[in-house]
């Protein structure tokens, strides 16, 4: 696999080549061919951690303020994202249904907090 980079105002993109992707930043949209997706937004997206519960990560991307408010969570390699109001399951990969419940009853334990960090997070 060859790295590849790509330089824009005030920051550097890099990745690993494996297909064509498209890739969001903000408001702008760039296509890069042969760039892996997750290595970009690694590098480019600030991806505040607000809240550990146990194994499970919830964080925001900052490329998100667009989108109504909402959480992502992961633990390993698996993922998942959940819209804030009302609280309901967006996307998941590689949770298992016990999972999935289990983290959906921390977003409703904790969806107050997330709101509020949502909001402090993206200036609203």
């Amino acid at each position: 696999m060859r790295a590849v980079r790509c330089t824009l105002p005030g920051q550097n993109i890099e990745g690993k080549e494996t297909g064509h992707s498209l890739v969001r930043i903000g408001s702008f949209s760039l296509v890069f061919s042969k760039v892996d997706r997750n290595a970009v937004r690694q590098y480019c997206c600030q991806m505040p951690t607000v809240l550990w519960v146990g194994p499970y990560r919830f964080f925001f991307y900052s490329g998100d303020r667009s989108e109504p408010p909402h959480v992502h969570v992961e633990r390993d390699s698996n993922v998942a994202k959940f819209w804030l109001e009302p609280v309901r399951l967006e996307s998941s990969g590689g949770f298992g249904r016990k999972d999935i419940n289990q983290i959906q009853r921390h977003v409703e334990d904790n969806r107050d907090t997330l709101l509020r960090k949502w909001n402090e997070f993206f200036g609203l």
